[in-house]
């Protein structure tokens, strides 16, 4: 059983949360653990910058509705939650997320559905106080919600539902908005409500629907005239220079603690062999949100390629983020980093030796890109440098 699950399993009705407690007390240190239980302060810091965009100011002035989840009482003044499929109550307020690791889109707090742990197909409404639209011509609901890339065959979604008579029916779904959308971060999801112009009996209803992912967070709900983006170049930072770097003279490196630095655009070679010198490792500095592209050309046997994120101690223990696993020496992995830091590349000897050239590059944002790295590896079993002699 893996450390996600073990959490959902601890937390099935009957079993008490200590026993969560002790789990991470004396499970092995796995990065798993490092990542999630003592994530370091300036790292969980920097993680969540990188995914906060800071939009306030597509709030309306004109709002009829506007709530962040910033006060403590959940659900908020004239907000409730009704369970309509199961029997777990699966909204809250959260200061902060994991599973997947996110920051409030503003203020102190944001609104989570658990369906990492409520079971698959069991649903649960938050819904807003009564809104009366009368005299509003466009009106619109905006609301921002986080998406991540983790289970993508699990749709957990919210449903955008509508109640004319007060909350005592919704048979109305405005839209459907799924967690996995391909992209990470902050998303502002606006819904036209314009239909119900001059009616007064309105509630909004926001139907969670568990598929057994990760957990769902949204935040600065308002309802109003439609956003404007007016204000958008007031709020967007250029993206902040990149580090210098000064590349290490040729060496010899077999982990994390004499890795060699690598520049961008740099070619650096060297040789691997199995049994006897298993592991070459390099490091390159990156900002959150560069895109990283690593490739690899060589001669002779079965070399392989692994990255590995800031956080990394030992690479024949902690879990990768990605690898090249082909036959021979033709490698590559390309993706963004989500969080700036020292990111390690292990050219791992599968087979007999091999001669390499390794190519890394960092190039700026790329919104298209689909594979992200963030601080959580790929978990393995204890035996993680078995599981590079396997392929596994």
């Amino acid at each position: 059983m893996n450390s996600k699950n073990m959490i959902r399993f601890l937390h099935l009705p009957g079993i008490l949360l200590s026993l969560v407690l002790m789990f991470m007390s004396f499970a092995p240190q796995s990065a798993w653990a490092q990542n999630i239980v003592g994530l370091p302060p300036t790292m969980l810091s920097k993680a969540r910058e990188a995914q906060r965009p800071h939009h306030k100011s597509l709030y309306s002035a004109n709002a009829l509705l506007s709530e962040s989840f910033d006060g403590v009482i959940f659900p908020p003044a004239n907000w409730d939650t009704t369970v309509v499929t199961g029997t777990t109550q699966g909204w809250s307020r959260v200061t902060s997320g994991f599973f997947p690791i996110a920051a409030p889109h503003s203020g102190a707090g944001m609104a989570q559905f658990n369906s990492l742990l409520i079971f698959s197909g069991n649903s649960t409404r938050l819904y807003t106080p009564l809104l009366n639209l009368s005299g509003q011509t466009n009106p619109t609901l905006s609301f921002w919600m986080y998406h991540d890339t983790g289970f993508p065959a699990s749709n957990d979604r919210i449903q955008i539902q509508i109640s004319t008579d007060g909350g005592a029916n919704y048979p109305t779904t405005l839209t459907t908005v799924s967690r996995y959308d391909g992209s990470t971060g902050w998303k502002l999801h606006p819904v036209d409500l314009s239909a119900y112009s001059g009616q007064n009996n309105l509630r909004l209803g926001f139907l969670a629907i568990s598929a057994f992912g990760n957990r769902i967070f949204i935040d600065d709900v308002s309802v109003g005239p439609p956003p404007t983006l007016t204000y958008l170049p007031l709020v967007l930072k250029s993206s902040p220079p990149p580090p210098p770097c000064f590349p290490s003279p040729p060496g010899e490196s077999n982990n994390v603690a004499d890795a060699l630095i690598v520049c961008s655009g740099q070619t650096v070679s060297g040789q691997v062999n199995n049994p006897f010198d298993l592991d070459d490792v390099y490091k390159i500095l990156a900002v959150a949100n560069q895109q990283l592209t690593i490739s690899m050309n060589g001669v002779g046997d079965d070399a392989d390629l692994y990255l590995y994120p800031p956080n990394t101690t030992d690479v024949n223990t902690d879990p990768w983020v990605d690898r090249s696993i082909n036959i021979g020496n033709s490698e590559f992995i390309q993706g963004t980093v989500l969080v700036g830091g020292f990111w390690y590349i292990d050219i791992f000897a599968f087979d007999g030796q091999s001669n390499y050239d390794v190519t890394v590059t960092l190039s700026g944002p790329d919104s298209t890109e689909i594979k992200t790295f963030n601080l959580i590896g790929t978990e393995q079993s204890h035996d993680h440098r078995q599981n590079k002699l396997l392929k596994k």
